[in-house]
C-alpha cells in the first residue's frame, strides 16, 4: 500500500530586509504553537542569522529536547556566514541578507569556500544544541554541498523548492516533479540512473505543487491559470482557499499515486503570521479531519528525517510515484496528469477534448547543473532536466500550446494503478499507460509534436528523435519511424494501434 507522507516544515530566517519591523521571532513561535497544540511531529530548519539570535537559540534549544521536535539548517548564505569565514558580502551593502542568487546560495561560492561556509554553519549548530543537523533545505543547493554535508556530518534528509521558473531569482525546471528521490551526483534536479553516481539521503520537493497549476501558471491562459504561486503554501489562494485545500489532500491522499505520495505543509517566518494565519491553522484542521475519516489511508505526520529514513528502508532505488487531479478545484473541464520514475518524468493534460503532454524530460546522469566546481556570479539562475516536451519554454502565446498531442477525448479520462509502478489512464479509444522504461499509447490516430521552430533542435533518424539542449545531445526511442508533415511538426503514427516511447 502507498505511503501518503506529510511533512510539517518551516524555515526560519532571522532578518528581513525588505521589511524590518517584521516580527520573525514571534511569528515562529506562532507556527510552533500550532504544531503544540495538534501533537504533530515538526521540523524547523534555521538560518544562520536565526541561530546567532538569542531568542530563537534560547527557544528552539527547549524545543530539540521534544521528541516531536526536529531541528534543521537552513541553508543560505547571510552576510554574518559570509564575514564569520572571510568571505567579502556581495549582497546589498545595506543588508544582512540578500536573496539573489549571488550571494545567497551555496554555489555562489567556490567549493572551498562552500566547505568553509558549511562548517561554521554546523559548528554553530553543534555549539547550540550538542549534534550536527541531519536535515538540510535550501531553494536550491550544489551536489557538491550536498555530497559534502552528507559525507563529513552524517546529512540523512535534503530538501529543495519545487518546480519554479523565473520566480525570485530561482528557476528548477524539468526535475523529479514532486519527491522523494536519489539525486545524481552531478545534478540534483535529477535522479540518478547508477547507484554509483548518487547522493545517498534522499531529497525532498517542497511547497505541495497544484498538479494542473503550477506548472502553468498564468503562463497559458487557455488553462485558466493566475498569477501567484498555485501551490499549498499557507499565503496564496491555493493554501488558504478551502475548496482548494480539499483538492490537494484529494490528489495526495486519495487518488493514485503508486509508490508514495508526498506533501510538505509550513511557510518560511518572513512572510508574517497576518499571511501564514490565513491557511495554515485551516490546513490543519482539515488534516485532522481527513484523518479521523479515512484511517485506511495511512497518511503519516513525520519529521523530515523520519521520511527519508523510511524511504530508504523501503525503496532501494528511485520508485515511480504520481500526482493525480482528476478534477479542477476551480470548476473548469481540466485534468492533470503527473507521472515520475528514475528514467523520466511525464505530465499529460485533458484540456477540454484536447489530450497532451504538456511536458516530457530525460534524466540523465551526464547532463550535470551549473557550478558544480566553479562560483556562480550572476543574480539570476536555471537548473533543469533534458526535456523532449517543454510546455512552458516553446510557448509564444500566439499559437497552439506547444505538446505531444494525442486523440481528443470526449469524457474525463480515468486512472488507475496497473501495479505499484504502473499508472494507467484511459477514456473511450484512448489509453496511455506509464511504465518505468516506456510510455505506451493505445490509439487509432496519430500523435503530432507541437513546438517552436527555434527552440532546441530536435530532428529524427530511423525510430529515434534526436535532441539537443545546452549543448548535451540525447535521444527518444520510438516504434514507428517519425515523419514530419507540411508545417513541419513531428508525426508519431501508431503500429498495431500502439504508439511507444522508450527511455531506457
Amino acid at each position: 500500500m502507498a505511503r501518503r507522507i506529510v511533512n510539517i516544515i518551516n524555515f526560519v530566517r532571522g532578518c528581513e530586509p525588505r521589511d524590518p519591523e517584521l516580527d520573525l521571532f514571534g511569528t515562529t513561535v506562532k507556527e510552533a504553537e500550532l504544531c503544540d497544540r495538534y501533537d504533530w511531529p515538526c521540523t524547523f530548519l534555521l538560518q544562520y542569522d536565526a541561530m546567532i539570535r538569542e531568542d530563537f537559540s534560547s527557544f528552539f534549544q527547549k524545543k530539540a529536547k521534544d521528541p516531536r521536535y526536529e531541528i534543521g539548517f537552513w541553508l543560505e548564505v547571510v552576510r554574518p556566514l559570509a564575514e564569520k569565514v572571510g568571505i567579502a558580502w556581495r549582497g546589498n551593502p545595506d543588508w544582512q541578507w540578500d536573496w539573489h542568487t549571488d550571494p545567497d546560495m551555496s554555489f555562489a561560492y567556490t567549493p572551498k569556500e562552500r566547505e568553509r561556509i558549511i562548517d561554521e554553519a554546523f559548528a554553530k549548530f553543534r555549539e547550540l544544541f550538542g549534534f550536527y543537523p541531519r536535515s538540510v533545505g535550501s531553494w536550491m543547493m550544489d551536489t557538491y554541498s550536498c555530497l559534502y554535508m552528507q559525507k563529513r556530518y552524517d546529512v540523512r534528509a535534503f530538501c529543495i523548492c519545487r518546480e519554479q521558473f523565473a520566480i525570485d531569482a530561482y528557476t528548477l525546471w524539468g526535475g523529479y516533479y514532486n519527491g522523494p528521490y536519489y539525486a545524481s551526483d552531478k545534478n540534483l534536479l535529477s535522479p540518478a540512473q547508477n547507484k554509483k553516481n548518487r547522493i545517498e539521503a534522499p531529497v525532498f520537493r517542497m511547497l505541495g505543487p497544484d498538479p494542473l497549476y503550477n506548472y502553468s501558471d498564468a503562463a497559458f491562459p487557455e488553462l485558466g491559470g493566475e498569477r501567484g504561486c498555485p501551490t499549498i503554501e499557507p499565503v496564496w489562494r491555493g493554501g488558504f482557499d478551502p475548496d482548494s485545500i480539499d483538492s490537494f489532500f484529494e490528489i495526495y491522499f486519495k487518488n493514485p499515486v503508486l509508490s508514495n505520495s508526498y506533501i510538505q505543509l509550513g511557510q518560511e517566518n518572513s512572510f508574517g503570521w497576518a499571511d501564514i494565519s490565513k491557511g495554515l491553522p485551516l490546513q490543519f484542521e482539515k488534516l485532522k479531519a481527513y484523518m479521523e475519516k479515512d484511517p485506511e489511508a495511512d497518511i503519516r505526520i513525520m519529521t523530515l528525517v523520519q521520511a527519508a529514513e523510511l524511504f530508504r528502508k523501503e525503496f532501494p532505488d528511485t520508485p515511480p510515484s504520481a500526482l493525480c487531479a482528476l478534477r479542477d478545484w476551480r470548476g473548469n473541464d481540466r485534468q492533470s496528469f503527473w507521472y515520475d520514475c528514475r528514467r523520466y518524468r511525464a505530465n499529460l493534460v485533458k484540456n477540454g477534448k484536447k489530450v497532451y503532454f504538456r511536458d516530457i524530460r530525460v534524466f540523465d546522469d551526464g547532463y550535470p547543473n551549473p557550478y558544480l566546481d566553479t562560483a556562480c556570479r550572476e543574480r539570476e539562475t536555471t537548473f533543469d532536466c533534458l526535456p523532449i516536451v517543454d510546455g512552458h519554454v516553446w510557448r509564444d502565446g500566439e499559437h497552439t500550446a506547444p505538446g505531444l498531442y494525442l486523440s481528443d477525448a470526449e469524457e474525463k479520462l480515468t486512472a488507475y494503478e496497473a501495479d505499484g509502478k504502473t499508472l494507467v489512464l484511459e477514456a473511450k479509444g484512448l489509453s496511455v499507460r506509464f511504465e518505468e522504461t516506456r510510455i505506451v499509447i493505445r490509439t487509432d490516430g496519430t500523435a503530432f509534436l507541437e513546438k517552436r521552430d527555434d527552440v532546441d533542435p530536435v530532428s529524427a533518424d530511423g525510430q529515434k528523435l534526436l535532441y539537443s539542449h545546452n549543448g548535451y545531445s540525447y535521444a527518444v526511442k520510438a516504434n514507428s519511424v517519425p515523419a514530419k508533415d507540411a508545417s513541419g511538426r513531428i508525426l508519431l503514427r501508431p503500429e498495431d494501434g500502439e504508439i511507444v516511447l522508450s527511455f531506457d
